[in-house]
Formats: structure tokens, sequence, C-alpha cells
């Protein structure tokens, strides 16, 4: 019995299942007022980037770069903000293989977590506007 894997399960089930019945705008104001503050801070550290926007979709939020390009996504479940990064891959050169980056789900519950919160954004922001490169010297990622 994997307890990894079955969070991971939960964690899909909270993020794709239940997401879908659920209305962003309804849930925003259930936040108590300390997560409330959480949730702007987080929105208007965003902003200040350049070329980010933050869209509303029906049952949660993105943190965009440019034309579509996700840094992030913001859900808010009974009273529980949540925010979760997928960056994808990061191609390196044509001989290798891309990287694949790990998704990360951040449940934010303090000051702690919005400055985790923060440090995310501010690596989807360099990856998704081009900034991120890798080098490869001698076969070896440098």
């Amino acid at each position: 019995y994997d307890l990894y894997k079955k969070e991971d399960i939960e964690n899909k089930i909270i993020l794709e299942k239940v997401v879908a019945d659920v209305i962003f705008t309804e849930e925003l104001e259930k936040l108590d007022e300390e997560h409330r503050n959480y949730y702007d801070a987080i929105v208007s550290y965003a902003l200040k980037l350049k070329d980010v926007n933050v869209n509303v979709r029906k049952s949660y939020e993105t943190l965009t770069y440019g034309k579509g390009k996700i840094i992030g996504k913001i859900v808010v479940l009974n009273g529980t903000l949540i925010v979760k990064f997928n960056f994808g891959k990061i191609k390196v050169s044509k001989e290798v293989e891309p990287l694949l980056l790990k998704t990360i789900k951040i449940e934010v519950k303090s000051e702690k977590e919005v400055e985790q919160v923060k440090k995310q954004i501010d690596i989807g922001y360099i990856k998704q506007s081009g900034q991120l490169k890798i080098e490869m010297r001698n076969g070896e990622l440098v």
C-alpha cells in the first residue's frame, strides 16, 4: 500500500474531478479574511510581472504569461486556497530527451506558503517567457 500514490490520486481528484462542479467566484467569497489576504497577495504579486494576466475560469483562475502560457492555477475549495504549478518539460537540445518538471501543489495556510507560491510564480515566469536556458557541455548539463 503506497501512501504517496494514494495522495497523488486524492490530489488529482481535488484538482480535476471536484473542481469541475465548483464555481470559483463563489468559493472565493467563502474564504476567511486571512486566506483572502493570501489570495490577494499572490494575485497582486503575479500581476506585477510583465505580460502576466489572471484569467477567471468557471472553477479556477489561471496565471498566464502572454497569450495563454500557463504559469499556475489557483483553486479555492471548501475554504482551502490551493495553487498548482505544472511547467511541463524543458527542451535541452535535439539530442537530449526533454526534462519533465514535477507538478507542484501548494496549499496556502500561512505567509510561508505565500512565499513558496511567489517563488514558483518566478520560476514559471522565467520558463514561460523563454528566459530559462539550459546548456550541455560534453554530454553533461551545465
